[in-house]
């Protein structure tokens, strides 16, 4: 799939604050690029909106979510691309 070369299965907290918890769930890695996918998880009592456009990092080239507005203790998935420097 798309040239991955390696994927491997997570479960390490990444983050835990203002009522998100987020959770690496997948590692996937290609020649060229990396791949994260995070389970982000609503831990509070009112709805919370997440916004990809947010994340910023060296090599970023993709970041998407597959819902915006979590509500309380619903989980999404957050997809990050990094590309690898030659």
């Amino acid at each position: 799939m798309f040239g991955v070369q390696q994927q491997t299965e997570c479960g390490a907290v990444l983050d835990r604050s203002a009522g998100i918890e987020a959770r690496l769930a997948y590692v996937y890695e290609a020649s060229a690029w990396v791949g994260y996918v995070v389970r982000v998880q609503s831990l509070s009592i009112t709805s919370q909106r997440l916004d990809p456009s947010r994340f910023v990092g060296a090599d970023l080239v993709l970041v998407g979510a597959r819902e915006m507005l979590l509500q309380p203790g619903e989980t999404t998935l957050l997809y990050l691309v990094f590309g690898k420097k030659p």
